[in-house]
């Protein structure tokens, strides 16, 4: 039946036309995310601390750093290594995921860049009064089902401590591991899980172009 022919290798035309632009989009996708990292790597200085500098490293004032000639932002970053890691919505577990914590200090923040769906990240005050509060990517949060009720921050517990969620975001600029995980103030770190959980930690330094 040449109708049906027609329409069949009509559908087959179509077919592979859409197949072929939603390649190019997601390749064109692809590019822009690569270029937004790429560029952001371009003015990034990452000093990491080894097992015998650990200390030095995070005894670093990042504010110090700041004031360079061409430094944008500095900030202290580890990742946590504790000991059968849980994020969990709730005390017995029901809710809960195996994603990595990472610890920032405030200054960090604005180095990272996360764009936040609601919320915002945590300050100095926070950091050094061990405030137990908390920046979490939108994954984690879908994934726990998180969300504010009336005004409530809701609440994760890390290892069973308990935290303050202040802001869900779904992109950073920087440290693109932290889109799926939770990120805690470096003074709680260091506080509640101590000096041998930062593994090697880093000061990232930004720069101008």
């Amino acid at each position: 039946r040449p109708g049906r022919s027609i329409l069949v290798a009509l559908g087959t035309v179509v077919g592979l036309a859409a197949y072929v632009a939603t390649l190019g989009l997601s390749l064109t996708v692809a590019h822009q995310i690569r270029s937004s990292f790429n560029a952001a790597l371009a003015t990034e200085v990452d000093v990491t601390a080894t097992s015998v500098d650990q200390t030095t490293v995070l005894n670093l004032n990042p504010t110090k750093v700041r004031i360079l000639n061409g430094v944008t932002g500095a900030g202290l970053w580890a990742t946590l290594d504790l000991p059968n890691s849980v994020v969990s919505a709730d005390w017995d577990r029901r809710r809960s995921s195996s994603v990595q914590v990472y610890a920032a200090s405030a200054s960090m923040l604005p180095v990272v860049m996360p764009h936040y769906v609601w919320g915002t990240g945590y300050g100095r005050d926070a950091e050094a009064s061990h405030a137990h509060v908390a920046v979490v990517s939108s994954a984690l949060a879908s994934q726990l089902g998180l969300a504010r009720v009336a005004g409530e921050l809701p609440i994760i517990f890390v290892n069973d401590v308990p935290l303050r969620v202040v802001g869900v975001y779904d992109n950073v600029l920087r440290r693109p591991e932290a889109q799926l995980g939770a990120i805690v103030p470096m003074g709680l770190a260091r506080h509640v899980f101590g000096d041998a959980s930062l593994g090697s930690p880093s000061l990232i330094i930004s720069t101008m172009p």
